[in-house]
């Protein structure tokens, strides 16, 4: 908003530790999605405003509200159950259902931006690679829909929290461990209770969709559930 350039020197390397907790991975993501959003609350319409290029102010509007595609994620999963019965009772729909299925270009978007970046920073590794690791990356991804939507909307409403920082084990390789760290909360939060909720509904979903002999959702609702159990599963390991 100021006319300053930015340059990124990918050459510049700063060391960090990655979180070995799902714990530690949730305070992690919640602070950067609640960030995100209270940037785009403060900034989006000023960006707008300023006298610049329609396409930096395209770039500025994706970037600021980047994190909030999670709301969007999870109330189009929320909602995608209830849309097997609506499609069932009104089958002279067929044809707006089939529409929907142009969204799962996004998903396409995604896989290109990720497999550039795999590219550039792994030039060595093959595609098998990385078709390993994104879809995994896809279904935590899912998973913590729930637990980011809550961050961004405190963002987005402007809800104080305490600064969390992320755990940190100072585990180097194979040595090291986190059991006996003071980091290290117990007990089960509200969040994990709706999340635990929340595999139920989908594996609804996916029984339904069965039932109904509706296949183009169960891929969606099959992630769903992997997701969230694998969210849930790991937060209370790590507790």
């Amino acid at each position: 908003m100021q006319g300053w350039k930015f340059q990124y020197l990918e050459e510049v390397e700063s060391p960090a530790e990655l979180p070995v907790l799902m714990p530690a991975i949730r305070s992690q993501h919640f602070r950067w999605n609640k960030g995100a959003a209270e940037c785009a609350r403060k900034n989006l319409l000023k960006s707008l405003k300023v006298q610049s290029g329609f396409f930096n102010k395209l770039h500025a509007f994706f970037h600021l509200t980047n994190s909030s595609i999670f709301i969007i994620i999870l109330l189009a999963a929320l909602l995608s159950v209830p849309m097997l019965f609506v499609q069932q009772a009104h089958p002279e729909l067929e044809g707006v259902y089939r529409l929907g299925s142009v969204f799962l270009l996004g998903f396409l978007s995604i896989a290109f931006f990720y497999w550039t970046a795999s590219r550039r920073l792994f030039p060595r590794r093959s595609w098998q690679y990385f078709l390993r690791l994104f879809p995994p990356f896809l279904v935590v991804s899912m998973g913590l829909s729930a637990h980011n939507t809550l961050a961004v909307a405190e963002g987005w409403l402007g809800k104080k929290s305490p600064f969390l920082r992320t755990p940190k084990f100072n585990i180097l390789g194979k040595e090291g461990g986190w059991k006996e760290n003071s980091y290290i909360r117990s007990g089960l939060s509200w969040l994990t209770v709706v999340e635990m909720l929340l595999i139920l509904y989908f594996a609804f979903g996916l029984a339904a969709g069965l039932y109904l002999q509706h296949w183009s959702l169960l891929p969606f609702h099959l992630m769903l559930v992997l997701g969230f159990s694998l969210v849930v599963f790991y937060t209370l390991r790590g507790r």
